[in-house]
């Protein structure tokens, strides 16, 4: 049987755990590091924590909560969100992250990934993707999915795999928040296409929904957002 990672995705925004449906309506559930404490004590074998307004703000709120997270879990712990330099990963890590995923600056600046991989190492990095199904096509969004990279999605895979990530964390906009299943279509072409390891979520609203994961090569974890944070199934993993 294959065994994945089982990893909280903790959204934020004003200091509140915040989620929505495909990003959009984001209702306030409470404070970010209870979640994350219980979540540890139930058995995640990882916390990512995401600052939704971050990029648009040009800056990162979670130092504090990552740094009280940090002294009371004693799994790794992933922050994104409104990452522009290698100071700001320095800090976020100082404050006690383990790994740092980028996405809206890799949009904007693709060298800074190398620096970053150069500076950090390749296990620190991880390329979030944020891929919606547009007009029958996949699309790379950025900006907690309100702006569409038009870069192919495959060549921009490709790129970042290039630059020495160690991780691709990957949600599907369209799925996100709807309970209905993962989209296994595009699980199935982005295992085809991703030579390192990854994580995949959105869609989840059920336990039978992970028997469909099984048979990927490259698929090492499950982002798990609104079945935990509704308590749709027990979070007693």
């Amino acid at each position: 049987m294959k065994i994945f990672r089982l990893v909280p995705k903790i959204d934020v925004k004003n200091h509140q755990l915040v989620k929505g449906v495909r990003f959009e309506g984001l209702r306030v559930l409470g404070a970010p590091e209870e979640f994350a404490f219980k979540y540890y004590n139930d058995g995640a074998d990882e916390i990512i924590y995401h600052d939704v307004i971050a990029s648009l703000l040009g800056r990162s709120a979670l130092y504090d909560l990552v740094s009280n997270t940090a002294k009371k879990i004693f799994i790794p712990l992933t922050v994104s969100g409104g990452i522009r330099n290698l100071n700001d990963i320095y800090k976020m890590l100082k404050s006690g992250a383990d790994r740092i995923a980028i996405n809206s600056h890799a949009h904007q600046n693709p060298g800074f990934i190398k620096e970053a991989v150069k500076e950090f190492g390749s296990s620190t990095i991880v390329i979030s993707l944020d891929v919606a199904l547009v007009d029958g096509k996949y699309k790379l969004t950025y900006e907690n999915g309100k702006n569409i990279h038009e870069q192919n999605i495959f060549d921009w895979i490709n790129l970042m795999q290039d630059s020495g990530v160690g991780e691709f964390s990957i949600s599907a906009v369209h799925k996100d928040g709807t309970k209905t299943g993962f989209d296994l279509n595009l699980l199935k072409i982005l295992d085809n296409k991703i030579k390192i390891p990854f994580i995949f979520g959105s869609g989840i609203g059920q336990l039978s929904h992970l028997d469909d994961l099984k048979k990927y090569k490259n698929l090492k974890g499950i982002i798990l957002s609104s079945i935990l944070h509704y308590n749709y199934i027990s979070s007693n993993y």
